[in-house]
């Protein structure tokens, strides 16, 4: 009884023992299959995450760097008031002086004009004295340009302007020789040459 119970199972044992022999080697053999997954996985294991790279702070930029377009502020200096003082005194100075030298300029003209005008009318009245102009029916103008020298002599006569009638030009020249000499013109009135430019004009209007 025992031996019928135990060789059936005994040959069961056997049978399963014998399969799992000849599974091992093929079990170990798959295993190694995955050694390589495995070790491949182990490599990639050992390299380390990138580190985040540094921060590197900003260059503070200095006026050497910048160049010239960087100009560091000037201080205003406050100035002097004796300085500020002596330079308004020394334009009003100033100014007054030109004012000064422009009421002397045109005191000047106008005594220039006046005695200009007091002799021009010292010479008419000499010249009207010695000219007789005839009548004419119509109207005429003639012209003569005189230099007269500091004596009052005449140094030149021209016929600047014609009237038209050779009686009334030569009577114009007579009466203006005929007026010479003339009082000595003014110092202040005589030209480069030392002499007095003088224009007679005659017209009939002005004929006594």
């Amino acid at each position: 009884m025992r031996l019928s119970l135990w060789g059936p199972f005994g040959l069961s044992l056997l049978l399963h023992l014998g399969l799992i022999g000849f599974s091992w080697p093929s079990f170990q053999m798959k295993s190694a299959d995955f050694e390589p997954f495995e070790a491949e996985l182990l490599v990639e294991q050992q390299f380390a995450a990138p580190k985040a790279a540094a921060k590197v702070a900003p260059k503070k930029l200095t006026q050497k760097a910048l160049g010239k377009s960087v100009v560091a502020p000037k201080t205003l200096k406050k100035p002097d008031p004796l300085v500020v003082k002596a330079k308004q005194e020394k334009e009003a100075q100033a100014q007054a002086q030109r004012e000064e030298q422009a009421k002397a300029r045109a005191v000047s003209s106008l005594k220039h004009k006046l005695t200009d005008a007091g002799y021009k009318a010292r010479l008419r009245r000499k010249i009207e004295s010695k000219w007789k102009a005839p009548k004419m029916d119509r109207p005429y103008q003639l012209a003569f340009y005189c230099e007269i020298g500091p004596e009052g002599r005449i140094k030149t006569l021209t016929m600047k302007e014609s009237s038209g009638f050779d009686i009334l030009d030569q009577g114009a020249k007579k009466a203006i020789i005929a007026s010479a000499p003339f009082a000595a013109p003014p110092k202040e009135l005589l030209g480069e040459n030392s002499a007095y430019q003088a224009w007679f004009r005659f017209r009939p209007e002005e004929s006594p």
